[in-house]
């Protein structure tokens, strides 16, 4: 389920670009268990795949 720390991290996600995905990971503090691409389009629509 995503809530507004989850909207927020998704709307920062282009200040994210270039960052590695452990960064990532660990900016959404556990929320979702995956790694994450900078810029990743998936993850700006907000579906989870």
């Amino acid at each position: 389920m995503m809530d507004s720390t989850w909207i927020e991290f998704v709307q920062d996600l282009e200040f994210l670009q270039g960052a590695k995905p452990a960064v990532v990971r660990r900016l959404v503090d556990g929320a979702v268990e995956r790694r994450f691409l900078p810029g990743d389009v998936i993850l700006k629509e907000g579906a989870l795949g």
